[in-house]
């Protein structure tokens, strides 16, 4: 199985858009990252769930400590104003330069073995400059799912 036939088409993240742009996009697509291309469409970078948490959301010492916090820390508690503030925010400095991807013909092995030399949980298909989707560690788990639910051992 080739990574092309699991790829979805998603949209990709422009110079200036917002991080609310960004949320609302991974909630739609089902992903936790998607591509950035610059101002001539090429793709160039990648922003990420997770990263962009840990740069605004997670305080440094909560990351050395976290096994050790209760349920009862609003002290440390997202504000409101802090969540709108961050929503407006642009995405262009959370772009994280390196990403994994594939060409499409890639086989699905070599699209794990990518997610995990990245520490990522999606790759994305390029061929060339051209962006076919992104694939996910969910969406090969289902393809196996469904591979393989009629055998029987």
């Amino acid at each position: 199985m080739i990574l092309d036939r699991l790829a979805k088409p998603t949209e990709v993240m422009r110079p200036g858009m917002q991080v609310s742009s960004f949320f609302e996009r991974c909630i739609r697509y089902n992903v936790s990252g998607l591509p950035y291309v610059n101002e001539q469409g090429i793709l160039c970078g990648r922003l990420s769930m997770r990263h962009l948490f840990r740069e605004t959301c997670i305080p440094p010492y909560l990351l050395r400590t976290a096994h050790f916090l209760g349920d009862d820390i609003d002290a440390v508690n997202i504000p409101h104003q802090q969540a709108f503030d961050l929503l407006a925010r642009s995405v262009d400095p959370f772009v994280l330069k390196q990403y994994a991807f594939a060409s499409p013909n890639s086989p699905i092995i070599k699209g794990l073995a990518m997610m995990e030399q990245f520490g990522t949980n999606y790759i994305f298909i390029v061929d060339g400059s051209d962006y076919h989707g992104i694939v996910t560690r969910q969406d090969i788990a289902r393809r196996m799912i469904e591979a393989t639910k009629d055998f029987i051992l």
